[in-house]
């Protein structure tokens, strides 16, 4: 079986915005929390953070709780 997957990267949007992004163009993220290490208020998933993992719908699936979770403690 041969798996191919296109390139992956932030959308253009992002990787213009300098201080978001880190010098690959993907949002600078806490790997364990996903929260921009700049903004505290802005979180990633997907294509457009910095985390280690693999840039794809099953890896923002896994994500997601985390992402609930971390969006609802900064609301208290």
């Amino acid at each position: 079986m041969l798996h191919l997957t296109p390139p992956m990267s932030a959308p253009d949007e992002l990787r213009q915005c300098k201080k978001l992004v880190n010098d690959a163009g993907y949002l600078e993220v806490n790997n364990e929390t996903l929260q921009s290490t700049r903004y505290p208020n802005i979180f990633s998933i997907g294509d457009c953070s910095s985390a280690p993992t693999s840039k794809t719908a099953a890896a923002v699936g896994e994500y997601t709780l985390i992402q609930c979770i971390m969006f609802v403690c900064q609301l208290f």
